[in-house]
């Protein structure tokens, strides 16, 4: 009888020593992938965004927010430092001078719908819990003692400062403190890691911010040549001349289904190179309004003979500025061309 008296109060114990450590534990840090943000760090909309900055080691982006009158979309900038493989053993043996400061690299991209997730994120910025001020002692707890980076956000023109701390038990989310109140906050993780990668997580990749559904009508221009075709009833991926609606055109169709698949890659700017030559443009029309252009230009050759390369760059109403596309996907294009617009 004692015996089982003695099991029950230690096993009583036990469980409450749990329970008082797994309470510590969920106080230090939020539940790995929890999504209820509790608190807010600062209020605002995403319209009131007029600038986002990342500095880390190594690397620092910065957005500006822009608008047209298809409405507003970041520039973007990342510059990182260039990474170089390491010295072999021999040369590091052998007594060389100190590395030169490594080089950079500077990436420039345009951002519209593929960032509307992050300035929802951002304006206003949510927090799973404060932490408060955190003690001197307690810095390195959460890595404060040896901050990663500060993060600042211009929202209706104030600026907020975050220090970046270490990542919370699990590493997918990030603590963070404010730079003027010293509050600390666990926020989400997602938000560090997309702006740090923002050359492939935030680059506008859609050429186009309507849907295929949209559209009524399309006007494909050549020179001086012009050529309008309309989706198919009941099968949008069918296209026909738009004097003959109910025919389907199997060039066409072929055409535009290679259309749908160019994506732009590397962004150059808002003009080409001055001897580029303009390949095509497509209008797309939702009855009589127009929602949209693409143009797709030619670069100059690099190299010379047959190994000269061409380069094509694609220019959008959605994506801005030009970029570079797959070449075979735009070559083909512009091969078929002549028995598109005829």
């Amino acid at each position: 009888m004692k015996a089982n008296r003695s099991l029950f109060l230690h096993g009583g114990l036990l469980l409450a020593a749990s329970a008082l450590a797994y309470s510590g534990f969920t106080k230090s840090a939020p539940p790995p992938g929890s999504q209820h943000l509790q608190v807010q760090v600062w209020s605002g909309k995403p319209d009131q965004l007029s600038k986002i900055e990342l500095e880390m080691e190594g690397r620092k982006v910065t957005l500006e927010a822009k608008k047209d009158r298809d409405g507003r979309y970041f520039v973007g900038e990342l510059t990182r430092e260039k990474r170089t493989p390491p010295p072999s053993k021999a040369d590091a043996g052998a007594g060389q001078a100190p590395a030169a400061k490594p080089e950079s690299e500077t990436v420039r991209f345009i951002a519209a719908s593929s960032i509307e997730k992050l300035t929802e994120q951002l304006a206003p910025l949510g927090a799973y819990r404060s932490l408060g001020k955190i003690a001197d002692a307690q810095l390195a707890d959460f890595g404060f003692d040896k901050p990663e980076g500060t993060l600042r956000v211009t929202l209706g023109g104030a600026t907020h400062a975050l220090q970046l701390g270490g990542t919370t038990p699990g590493g997918a989310d990030r603590y963070v403190r404010d730079v003027d109140s010293g509050v600390a906050y666990a926020i989400l993780g997602s938000i560090t890691r997309d702006l740090e990668n923002a050359d492939s997580r935030l680059t506008e990749r859609n050429l186009n911010g309507f849907e295929p559904e949209q559209i009524t009508r399309v006007r494909i221009t050549a020179g001086d040549q012009t050529r309008e075709l309309v989706p198919m009833a009941g099968n949008q991926s069918a296209w026909a001349d738009a004097e003959s609606p109910r025919q389907e055109d199997e060039t066409a169709t072929n055409w535009m289904v290679k259309l749908g698949r160019l994506r732009p890659n590397r962004y150059v700017g808002e003009k080409p190179d001055p001897g580029s030559t303009p390949v095509f443009a497509v209008e797309y029309f939702e009855g009589s309004k127009r929602i949209g252009e693409l143009m797709l230009v030619r670069e100059k050759a690099e190299g010379e003979g047959e190994d000269a390369k061409v380069e094509y760059l694609v220019r959008t109403d959605h994506t801005r500025w030009f970029a570079s596309v797959i070449r075979t996907t735009a070559e083909q294009l512009d091969q078929d061309l002549g028995s598109v617009v005829r």
